[in-house]
């Protein structure tokens, strides 16, 4: 069989659809990573080297306060919304809104604080934070509507939109007014809220009247919120410890070199997800699977090695300036530390698509709960290299507990 047969012979339907809706995946990705680079290289010259701290100290606060609009009813609602529930999200975005409610009191305590604290620049970012929570987070819960009604195509239109408008008005916005702590945060968090608050109306109008709210499943939501408090907390826990152990100084550098191995991990995670429905029908979890697992990984990882020791030095400096050149050895650090959790992401991927229910609650808690003592302990200790330690750790525990967790399907779904 030649080669261009051979080709031919792999390019199913199935495999068609997946290139396809990779493809569009990708190319979303694409676009959003070019425009957050442009907006980091205008924003750390925009902003001085605090307030790149401070605007990321917010938004770390921002995204731990998100357990308040109980994450878990994302996909409660979406699975009912698919069975014909419609009524359940009506019922889930009451939930969520008023969660989000108790979120912006918290913030605003925040602002009361730094206010006391005569640190009145960034008590206004908190109190603008509390503002606009209710809507950047606590009406984002439209977005299981469309999923469970399999609107992908309207989900992805609306997502991207959103990121091009944030993007070039942060450029736009910045450029203009250079120095302002609250423009940059007052941009990312009005954009997503303006779209919630039109797509929740669409949404609440859309629901039939005589749809029903599906039994126990905003008990469900509410329950798996809670496995996801840890999850939330890991996330975001060492840019709140850099900020308060450190300075807000420690927190910029820290980010920065944060924000050129994002887009290469979500390579994969984007990988992940459009594969997910393949891992649903999948019977077994196969030696051929596992196989494509691993030499994928080893691929992505000899090139994201190459990338950090040619390409992502000059790239580094050119966006982030010689004022954060002491970042691009941590930069690399985090780069390396993708190599484990490549395959990691696809194998966990897998399970949570077609295993047990304890494995994926039992790697999600446990990992999340080493990240967050891994951090407490490496940060105060280490600084920012304890950061760049934690996450380290964190990912070679992933990968570790993931494996042993594969290996307890072997026996009876690892086809032989």
């Amino acid at each position: 069989m030649t080669s261009i047969a051979k080709l031919k012979s792999y390019l199913t339907p199935d495999n068609k659809k997946f290139l396809f809706d990779y493809g569009r995946v990708f190319g979303l990705r694409i676009i959003q990573m070019s425009l957050a680079l442009v907006t980091s290289y205008i924003l750390v010259r925009a902003l001085s080297q605090e307030q790149f701290g401070e605007y990321h100290y917010i938004l770390g606060w921002i995204g731990v306060l998100t357990i308040f609009t109980l994450p878990g009813l994302t996909d409660s609602v979406m699975q009912a919304v698919a069975r014909g529930k419609e009524k359940t999200y009506q019922a889930g975005a009451k939930l969520a809104f008023l969660g989000s409610l108790a979120a912006a009191l918290i913030l605003a305590g925040f602002g009361t604080w730094f206010f006391y604290q005569n640190d009145i620049e960034l008590a206004a970012g908190f109190y603008l934070a509390a503002i606009l929570f209710p809507f950047m987070h606590g009406l984002a819960i439209w977005k299981s509507m469309r999923h469970g009604q399999a609107d992908f195509d309207a989900l992805l239109k609306l997502e991207g939109s959103n990121s091009i408008i944030v993007g070039i008005l942060l450029i736009a916005g910045l450029l203009i007014l250079p120095g302002y702590l609250l423009l940059p945060l007052c941009i990312v968090m009005t954009i997503p809220s303006l779209l919630n608050i039109f797509q929740s109306v669409k949404a609440w109008r859309s629901v039939p009247k005589n749809s029903e709210i599906e039994a126990d499943n905003l008990a469900y939501g509410i329950k798996t919120s809670a496995y996801s408090i840890l999850n939330v907390l890991a996330n975001h826990i060492d840019k709140i410890l850099l900020f308060n152990f450190l300075s807000p100084e420690a927190l910029a550098l820290y980010m920065a070199a944060q924000k050129l191995t994002e887009p290469v991990n979500n390579v994969t995670q984007d990988l992940g997800a459009v594969l997910a429905p393949r891992f649903a029908n999948q019977e077994h979890y196969t030696q051929k699977l596992d196989k494509a697992f691993l030499i994928y990984s080893l691929i992505i990882g000899g090139l994201i090695i190459i990338f950090s020791f040619s390409i992502l030095p000059p790239i580094f400096v050119l966006i982030f300036g010689e004022q954060y050149a002491s970042a691009l050895t941590y930069c690399q650090a985090l780069m390396c530390s993708l190599l484990f959790g490549n395959v990691a992401s696809l194998r966990f991927r897998f399970i949570r698509s077609r295993m047990s229910l304890d494995s994926v609650r039992r790697v999600t808690l446990g990992n999340s709960l080493f990240r967050i003592l891994a951090a407490s302990i490496c940060i105060p200790l280490l600084g920012i290299w304890g950061a760049v330690l934690s996450v380290f750790l964190s990912r070679i525990a992933l990968a570790t507990q993931v494996h042993f967790d594969i290996n307890k399907f072997r026996q009876n779904d690892l086809a032989k």
